[in-house]
């Protein structure tokens, strides 16, 4: 007996009107924490047979999630409080402001390219 897989879902709608940025991330590998952030979106089904999403930073040295947020909502504001509390993160680590150095990565979705997340 051989169970059918669902279709998979399109996770990433990278046809938008909003800038899409350069690719920074090719060929680098960081030496150190906070060189380099990667933020996506992980869908989660639900019992219930709804969905909810985690919005999520992690850090690509040291694999260490850096901000995340739980939501039943894909709207950028949700993303933007994950990449707020990884902003908080290092602040709080380097102690200052300065994020010199850090590059962000992302897939290009509609909401790490809109104007509120930018």
């Amino acid at each position: 007996l051989v169970l059918a897989r669902p279709k998979p879902r399109r996770t990433t709608d990278s046809n938008h009107r909003y800038h899409k940025w350069k690719n920074l991330v090719r060929g680098f590998t960081p030496t150190a924490a906070n060189q380099l952030w990667v933020a996506d979106i992980t869908y989660i089904p639900l019992e219930c047979g709804g969905t909810c999403y985690l919005h999520i930073v992690t850090d690509a040295y040291s694999h260490k999630v850096v901000g995340h947020k739980v939501s039943p909502s894909l709207r950028a504001s949700e993303s933007l409080e994950a990449l707020r509390q990884a902003i908080a993160h290092a602040v709080a680590l380097r102690g200052t402001d300065s994020l010199d150095g850090l590059v962000h990565h992302s897939d290009r979705g509609v909401q790490y390219c809109c104007d509120a997340y930018i």
